[in-house]
C-alpha cells in the first residue's frame, strides 16, 4: 500500500491484530511511504476492508494486491505438539474457504474481461461463422463449438457480479460487451 509518511504508522497500528506475517516500510518520493505486507489469502479481503474504511478517502492512498509465488529459503511447516490442538485443521483444496479470493481481486479480473476490443469482436465474428456453418450442415456439434468459441461468458459473469455488488458501472460495461457480441 502507499500512504503519506504521517499516516503509515497509524495504518500499521490499525492492522496490528490482523495477522500479517511480515512488514516492510520504504520511503518513496513525494513524502509517500510504501508499506508491504505478507498476508494469507483468506485475510486479504478483511484487511482491504479495514484499510478502505479507514484510509479510502485519502487522495494518496493506494493498495496493490500481488500473488506471492515463491519464498527462499524454503519454509518448513512448524510442528509444535502443544499448538496442534489449538490450531484449526488444515483445509483441503476442495474447501471453498481455502481457495477464496477477495472481492477486489474478483472485481479486477472480471472488469478487465468486459472491455470491448478487437480480439473480443473477432472471436464473436468467428463464432458466428462457425455457427452458420453448423446450422447449414445441420451439425449440432459444430454449433456447440461456436458456443465454446464465443467469448460471451465473461460479460455474463461480470453482469452477475455487478448485480451482486450493486455496481452500475460494471453492469453497463458488461451489457455493452454483451450487446457488442450480439
Amino acid at each position: 500500500m502507499s500512504v503519506s509518511a504521517e499516516v503509515a504508522p497509524y495504518a500499521l497500528e490499525a492492522l496490528k491484530d490482523e495477522g500479517y506475517e511480515n512488514v516492510w516500510m520504504l520511503e518513496s518520493a513525494g513524502g509517500l511511504t510504501l508499506v508491504r505486507l505478507i498476508l494469507r489469502p483468506r485475510d486479504v479481503e478483511r484487511i482491504l476492508d479495514i484499510l478502505d474504511k479507514n484510509y479510502g478517502e485519502l487522495a494518496e492512498f493506494r493498495v496493490w494486491v500481488l500473488d506471492l509465488e515463491a519464498v527462499l529459503p524454503r519454509q518448513e511447516p512448524e510442528e509444535d505438539s502443544d499448538n496442534e490442538a489449538a490450531s484449526p485443521p488444515a483445509r483441503s483444496l476442495w474447501d471453498p474457504r481455502a481457495t477464496r479470493i477477495s472481492r477486489e481481486e474478483l472485481y479486477s479480473d472480471v472488469s478487465q474481461a468486459t472491455v470491448l476490443n478487437w480480439s473480443y469482436l473477432l472471436l464473436v465474428a468467428l463464432s458466428v461463422i462457425v455457427a452458420t456453418v453448423g446450422m447449414v450442415r445441420g451439425s449440432q456439434v459444430v454449433v456447440l463449438g461456436a458456443m465454446v468459441i464465443a467469448p460471451l461468458l465473461n460479460p455474463n459473469v461480470a453482469l452477475a457480479l455487478a448485480s451482486t455488488l450493486g455496481d452500475g458501472a460494471l453492469a453497463v460495461s458488461a451489457v455493452t460487451s454483451l450487446l457488442g457480441g450480439a
